[in-house]
């Protein structure tokens, strides 16, 4: 149960830092949105992205690995879709945000432990 909470604060501060570095381009309404996104995405990432990269399997060994920012971006998508009061102006943007995101929440995981 820690080890959740943990990993939802961590994606929750990478949320939050993403939207202050992207400002023009991705709001949050407020922190509390912020928690409110990261339950979300953490949710479509625990459920769909092992399922989103088996399915995409050939583009993501041609790229090493890295379709996986597609496959997080496509999922940041539909989290901006399904919250009301988190707006990224566009799908560019929400690739550049879901990868700033990742990169934070690879970060804190390897910070925090």
């Amino acid at each position: 149960m820690i080890t959740l909470l943990k990993s939802w604060a961590i994606l929750t501060g990478a949320i939050l830092v993403a939207s202050v570095l992207l400002m023009p381009v991705m709001k949050l309404k407020s922190w509390r949105t912020a928690v409110f996104v990261a339950a979300v995405f953490g949710l479509l990432q625990a459920v769909l992205l092992k399922f989103l990269v088996v399915l995409t399997l050939p583009l993501w060994v041609l790229t090493f690995g890295l379709f996986t920012f597609v496959l997080q971006a496509v999922l940041l998508w539909v989290t901006d879709r399904l919250v009301e009061d988190l707006h990224i102006k566009s799908f560019g943007w929400t690739l550049v945000a879901a990868f700033v995101i990742t990169v934070l929440d690879r970060g804190g995981h390897w910070l925090f432990g």
